[in-house]
């Protein structure tokens, strides 16, 4: 549940084009989620995805430090409420801001997920035989898409998509006024 105040959508994409300017150094990748994304009017929280910058140790080994945008948070004086590997909470004045970090190879998962709404992220997690957008012999668990025993690849939304069978669904449309009509030209003939 959102800590921050419920803010208009000019004020939302303020406050976001601000921790996108100080995470850019920091990150490969950064992109407005969430209800902003939807193109709600108002929104009760950001939120923000990214895959973070690898860096390099002294024997040339490859690591991620999500900690570095701790500090940066804290350059900027903004207060953070949660700090784990994969996921802080920041509060810029009064405004929420979830920021999710994933990998580059499930960033269109993890973007699908974040965009929302809740119930159309439930709806793609949930398998067709129980009225989901999942095909029944996928999976989704620990922040990837699984078939079987296998991991697959997501980087960008569309091959979700195409790894469920669907067309593309635009962010303003995955809100509960759709779902009935997406189910219907989606799943005629699925498993």
């Amino acid at each position: 549940m959102s800590e921050g105040i419920a803010v208009s959508r000019d004020l939302a994409l303020s406050v976001a084009s601000n921790i996108i300017k100080v995470l850019e150094p920091l990150v490969d990748r950064v992109e407005i989620a969430g209800s902003l994304r939807r193109e709600r009017k108002t929104v009760n929280d950001i939120e923000i995805v990214c895959t973070l910058t690898p860096q390099v140790d002294l024997l040339g080994n490859r690591y991620t430090d999500p900690d570095r945008i701790n500090y940066a948070i804290a350059d900027a004086g903004w207060i953070i409420r949660k700090s784990g590997e994969k996921y802080k909470k920041i509060m810029v004045g009064p405004v929420g801001v979830d920021l999710f970090i994933t990998t580059p190879d499930q960033w269109g998962l993890i973007f699908m997920l974040r965009t929302g709404c809740a119930e159309f992220s439930k709806l793609m997690v949930t398998p067709r035989r129980l009225r989901g957008l999942m095909p029944s012999n996928m999976r989704v668990d620990g922040g990837r898409l699984w078939q079987g025993r296998k991991s697959v690849p997501v980087p960008e939304e569309s091959d979700l998509f195409a790894a469920y069978g669907l067309r593309f669904i635009p962010p303003k449309f995955r809100e509960p006024a759709y779902f009935e009509l997406i189910r219907n030209a989606t799943l005629q003939g699925a498993d």
